[in-house]
């Protein structure tokens, strides 16, 4: 589809129709080329990239529902060769792998950290269950700062609609005296996540709390630590990461997700956020 758009232009459709299972190829064509010239070209020169780009190393440590996604809507032909099921030559297998899985960024290689706290390039190392847990803790830690300053009544009500574990977990974190600048931040933070969905509520909030740090890190790390998500934990990531404002106190956010991994007691005596 590239090449036609690029070689024949305003007849790629034409041209494109003539071949078996075109038309999908045609609309997309079609597409493009009522693009403006600019657009068009950065489109091009992006889906370009991804056609050649390398496959990403480390694709055992993706979650499976990323993999899902680059193939939707695809037929059960060209999944089992992008799995690498026999039958195509090796060259249009590879090209069908960088095709679909080109836009993923390649993970770190190595076992997952242990009998230590871990630093930040370990998290895309973690197993998910624990990165998930981790997220939800820091999530769990900075919601109950902030609904602290709303009081008991609100605190109680939050909890209720947690439900087990959660709201026990989130009172026993809330019996802990702060700071009246830590609260503060995490009202700052948190307080238009109150009335969110109670099923993503502390992974949201979690997500909130540590993107200023994945922003500054910088690299593939947010995208890394998303992948090793399921996918609609991993996009909240990154769209936490997107909307993050630069802040002094980054470093200490991605800290705080480190010291989760280590256990409450860490996270407990992590520094402060202002």
């Amino acid at each position: 589809m590239l090449a036609a758009v690029l070689a024949v232009g305003p007849r790629a459709p034409d041209v494109l129709a003539r071949l078996a299972g075109g038309a999908a190829c045609v609309a997309e064509a079609r597409r493009l080329l009522a693009l403006p010239r600019a657009q068009r070209l950065d489109e091009v020169v992006a889906e370009g990239k991804q056609l050649f780009a390398d496959l990403p190393a480390g694709l055992a440590r993706i979650d499976a529902s990323w993999i899902e996604a680059a193939l939707a809507g695809e037929g059960e032909a060209v999944r089992r060769q992008v799995a690498g099921g026999p039958g195509a030559p090796e060259r249009v297998r590879r090209w069908l792998r960088r095709r679909f899985l080109g836009a993923l960024v390649a993970m770190p290689e190595g076992p997952p950290p242990a009998g230590r706290t871990p630093d930040a390039h370990d998290l895309p190392l973690v197993e998910p269950a624990r990165l998930l847990a981790a997220f939800e803790a820091v999530g769990r830690r900075r919601l109950a700062l902030a609904v602290q300053a709303a009081g008991p009544p609100a605190l109680a009500a939050l909890a209720a609609r947690l439900g087990p574990p959660h709201g026990r977990l989130l009172l026993e974190v809330a019996r802990s005296p702060a700071p009246r600048d830590e609260v503060r931040a995490a009202v700052n933070d948190l307080a238009a996540l109150v009335d969110a969905d109670a099923s993503q509520l502390l992974f949201r909030a979690g997500a909130r709390t540590v993107a200023p740090g994945l922003s500054a890190a910088g690299g593939d790390l947010a995208r890394q630590i998303a992948q090793r998500l399921v996918r609609d934990r991993g996009e909240i990531v990154l769209e936490e990461v997107r909307r993050a404002a630069p802040r002094e106190d980054a470093p200490a956010r991605l800290a705080l997700l480190c010291a989760a991994l280590a256990g409450a007691s860490a996270l407990a005596g992590a520094g402060r956020l202002r």
